[in-house]
């Protein structure tokens, strides 16, 4: 008999860099603004077979972390639910903390996402 247990939820703490992501990619081709943020998310929960959203985020302590969310519906204008495929939970995140949203193939992605931390 064998035993398999869960997969746990890991934290990776990746360089900081302005120009480029935890995930070696420049930052330039990333939504940094209110309007192209909504239109990723909006595409995302349009197309939601197709795309998910990779983005950073700043939490309420001022922490910074790259999560990967499937974008679920809009709270009001300022805040979103998103499925994190990190914690495999659903979660509210707000617009004016996530610094860099885009949009990356859902076929490329397998739970659970690592959660990656910049220090």
């Amino acid at each position: 008999m064998t035993t398999t247990t869960a997969p746990t939820n890991t934290v990776e703490t990746a360089p900081r860099s302005t120009s480029e992501s935890a995930f070696g990619t420049d930052l330039s081709d990333w939504a940094v603004d209110g309007p192209s943020q909504t239109r990723v998310l909006n595409r995302a929960l349009h197309q939601c077979d197709r795309f998910v959203v990779e983005l950073l985020y700043v939490d309420s302590k001022g922490q910074r972390t790259f999560r990967t969310v499937s974008p679920i519906r809009f709270c009001n204008a300022t805040r979103f639910l998103a499925l994190c495929l990190c914690r495999e939970q659903p979660r509210q995140f707000h617009l004016k903390q996530c610094q860099a949203l885009r949009l990356i193939p859902a076929a490329e992605v397998i739970m659970p996402v690592t959660i990656r931390t910049i220090a």
